[in-house]
């Protein structure tokens, strides 16, 4: 039963991945002055690209697409170190980080 929910919870987490990847428009909210800005942000946490160059350049593609949440886009990327195993507690403290903007509704990892 556990890993059906695990398997359960991964193809969620790719369906939503493609959804913003394949062209569903950013959600906005418009500001009295008439100007847009995006109502959450999105976390990406990837590898580096000596790990996995697809993730990386995938949440590169992603920021192209929905802006930098650092210039008033949407996404915030992070990359977890190289041995992220043996550094549990310094990636667990990179992606807390993510969770900490009150802004962001979604960590993708």
């Amino acid at each position: 039963m556990h890993r059906s929910k695990t398997s359960l919870k991964l193809v969620l987490a790719v369906c939503v991945w493609f959804g913003f990847l394949w062209g569903c428009p950013p959600p906005v909210a418009a500001l009295p002055d008439n100007s847009a800005v995006p109502s959450f942000h999105i976390g990406i946490a990837t590898g580096t690209p000596a790990q996995g160059a697809d993730d990386f350049q995938g949440a590169l593609e992603m920021i192209r697409l929905y802006g930098d949440a650092g210039n008033g886009g949407m996404v915030r990327h992070i990359t977890y170190p190289d041995n992220f195993t043996d550094e549990t507690g310094e990636t667990v403290a990179l992606i807390t980080a993510l969770a900490d903007d009150p802004a962001m509704k979604l960590i993708v990892v």
